[in-house]
């Protein structure tokens, strides 16, 4: 899902995010976050504890992309 930027704050804050796709057990998914904006900056939260083992992320700075096999991007999935 594209996200319009006037429904992100400026200030920390818990996004809410409702794909609406069909899941399966046993399946890999993949959530990323990125901008298309060329001023100011963002972030997201991450989990140093590395709740997900099977997970990892990826992060790019300078055009560079390094693999976070320790880390993990902090969210929580209801499947309805």
């Amino acid at each position: 899902d594209t996200v319009p930027a006037s429904s992100i704050s400026w200030s920390p804050t818990t996004f809410v995010a409702a794909p609406n796709i069909a899941v399966s057990a046993g399946a890999g998914y993949v959530i990323v976050l990125a901008t298309t904006s060329t001023t100011g900056s963002y972030g997201w939260e991450v989990s140093d504890d590395n709740p997900y083992p099977g997970g990892g992320a990826l992060s790019q700075k300078a055009g560079v992309w390094t693999t976070e096999t320790t880390r993990d991007l902090d969210f929580f999935t209801t499947v309805m």
